[in-house]
């Protein structure tokens, strides 16, 4: 006996990257994002396990599930979590998911100008690059918003999690990645 929520379809590498319905997903993300459209967040979402944000890729994950995501661009401060700690300092990074994480979607996510199927991009940095464990098993795709030519180091690159489940496409993660020290 398996528990059928942690299975995910098979689907081949080169079929995903030509699919359009992974497309039309990806333009609905951003969208979603750059409306504030809980609604339609909630669409793209896999309805029984949620998606998995890391404001980091070496942070713990916090998932939202189908029940979070109405208030999730109206969030209040006793909705603020633990999002991981900040490099370098090793401080907390605590607030609402507005307060943290909309503004790198926002920068990263809808400034991205690379897009790459199952591949990481990025710029350059001292950190090791790499997808947290276990999320391999799911297809990706990376959008990367380069640095500015005279800041090499202010890049951004979301890997967003693409999984089909019962023969729809849902997004299952959102990963950043920026400069490391």
């Amino acid at each position: 006996y398996v528990n059928g929520r942690f299975l995910t379809e098979q689907i081949d590498r080169a079929a995903f990257c030509a699919d359009p319905a992974v497309n039309d997903l990806l333009n609905r993300l951003q969208a979603a994002i750059a409306t504030e459209d809980a609604a339609l967040l909630g669409e793209l979402v896999h309805p029984t396990r949620g998606v998995r944000l890391r404001l980091n890729w070496w942070n713990e994950e916090i998932i939202v599930r189908d029940e979070g995501i109405p208030n999730l661009f109206r969030d209040r401060q006793h909705d603020a979590v633990n999002w991981g700690t900040s490099e370098g300092s090793g401080e907390t990074i605590r607030g609402t998911f507005s307060d943290v994480m909309l503004p790198f979607l926002s920068r990263d996510l809808l400034g991205a100008t690379q897009w790459a199927c199952d591949e990481l991009l990025y710029g350059p940095t001292a950190g090791l690059i790499t997808l947290p464990e276990g999320y391999e098993a799911v297809h990706f795709y990376s959008a990367h918003r380069p640095a500015p030519a005279a800041q090499e180091f202010d890049w951004g690159t979301w890997a967003v999690g693409v999984e089909r489940w019962q023969g729809r496409y849902y997004i299952s993660y959102l990963v950043h990645y920026r400069y490391e020290i």
